[in-house]
């Protein structure tokens, strides 16, 4: 009975992962380089589309602020012509009387608000510049687990090919009473992890491409296949820049950069506070017309205000603190950044180092080992708890490797991000295929 339910679900879970694997592998897999999926991300990218949006609103606040304030005219007529006694008299005895009123900036007013405006400005334009580089890190980390996760596929389908081949022949043995059923059950288990092991894989790239398409805007069920070029990305490592050269490239980097535009805009808020403190002047001008004494009056004059009261300390105190918080923020974050690069260049040599290793104990000859195993199992010159162990001892040391592999590219990634510039450059054209 419990052999019946075995098979059951053996079966159940082979017809489950052969669906998903066939779903994920998909009718026409589309390749795509590093270099191809970043500049449609940049192209497509909702977020970016957003971030251009702040752009623009900054740069029509900037062009607001260049304009000068608007005359403002007032106009008055009298009611009662008391000497016509006519009501809206707008004859020649009627009076008019116009005022025109011109505010005008003194201090520096308005050239300290067109640089506070200027410097916001080009801190959005830095932010956009920052959020492509946060998304560009996240892109191409997703596009190099997506490469190994699908490199991990192929020792799956080698060992799960390879035992079927074993398991068909041990089945003909067994109809004719050369070898026990518990052999034949015991390769039905292998295959039956291999096959659980390889689902869960399959979940996690359709997951992973899943991710890949809304990065792209790809409302397709589209299957990308990740080109990298490994060993030209490994070499690079080797001749990496000195670490001071590193924290001076660093020193550019977009958010930093923001953040000095924005200690630019609140200094030159300060001293716009400052000059709104001085009083506010106006140029005026009037003309009256008075029929009823058959007199004009022409006057220019300036009005302005005394601070005498209101001198702005308040606005003042507020854009100085505002000034202190933005140069505290930049200092905060240029020790986060160095912190972050001391430890992610240390972690890239451990990462590399770790590689290198593991292609010396486990190389890339997969194909010869499984096949070799094959082989000597099939000539009974291995046991069978031998070739399992064989295959599960290979499979893990495999499988290792593709994550030093991958820990490698992606500790490359996270420097990249982290510095804002291609300390190593990932976005080589692949020149042969995957191994």
């Amino acid at each position: 009975m419990k052999i019946t339910h075995f098979l059951i679900v053996f079966v159940l879970v082979s017809n489950i992962a052969q669906r998903a694997q066939a779903q994920t592998v998909g009718s026409n897999p589309i390749s795509i380089t590093l270099e191809n999926a970043e500049q449609t991300m940049r192209q497509q990218h909702l977020q970016l589309r957003l971030k251009e949006g702040d752009v623009k609103k900054a740069e029509s606040e900037l062009k607001q602020s260049r304009l000068w304030e608007n005359p403002q005219v007032s106009f008055q007529h009298n009611v009662y012509n008391p000497i016509t006694k006519k009501y809206f008299d707008t004859g020649h005895e009627g009076e008019t009387d116009i005022q025109i009123e011109q505010p005008i900036a003194i201090g520096g007013q308005h050239n300290a608000k067109v640089r506070k405006q200027k410097a916001l400005a080009e801190s959005q334009h830095a932010q956009l510049k920052d959020a492509e580089r946060e998304l560009i890190g996240q892109l191409d980390a997703l596009m190099f687990d997506l490469y190994f996760t699908q490199l991990k596929q192929t020792i799956y389908n080698k060992e799960i090919a390879s035992t079927e081949k074993i398991l068909n022949t041990y089945r003909q043995q067994m109809k004719k009473g050369n070898i026990p059923a518990i052999e034949v059950q015991r390769i039905e288990a292998m295959r039956f992890g291999l096959l659980q092991e390889q689902n869960e894989l399959i979940i996690t790239e359709q997951d992973m491409q899943r991710q890949l398409r809304l990065m792209l805007n790809d409302d397709n069920e589209s299957y990308y296949k990740p080109l990298i070029n490994e060993k030209a990305i490994k070499e690079q490592i080797n001749y990496m820049y000195d670490n001071n050269e590193v924290l001076l490239m660093a020193s550019t980097r977009p958010d930093i950069v923001s953040l000095r535009h924005e200690i630019k805009a609140s200094e030159h808020e300060v001293k716009l506070q400052k000059a709104q403190a001085l009083p506010q002047l106006s140029i005026t001008g009037e003309w009256d017309k008075n029929g009823s004494i058959c007199h004009n009056f022409f006057g220019i004059g300036f009005s302005v205000t005394i601070p005498l009261l209101n001198r702005n300390q308040g606005s003042i105190k507020s854009a100085k603190a505002e000034l202190l918080q933005s140069q505290l923020s930049l200092e905060m974050k240029q020790l986060e950044t160095k912190a972050e690069i001391n430890k992610l260049t240390r972690q890239i040599i451990t990462n590399h180092r770790l590689s290198d290793e593991a292609d010396k104990s486990i190389g890339n000859n997969a194909d010869n080992i499984i096949s070799e195993t094959e082989q000597q199992f099939l000539k009974h010159n291995i046991s069978l708890l031998e070739f399992i162990d064989i295959y599960e001892s290979y499979k893990d040391a495999y499988l290792a490797r593709i994550d030093a592999h991958n820990n490698l590219m992606q500790s490359a990634v996270e420097l990249n991000t982290a510095v804002g510039k291609d300390i190593i450059n990932l976005r080589f054209c692949p020149t042969s295929t995957r191994k």
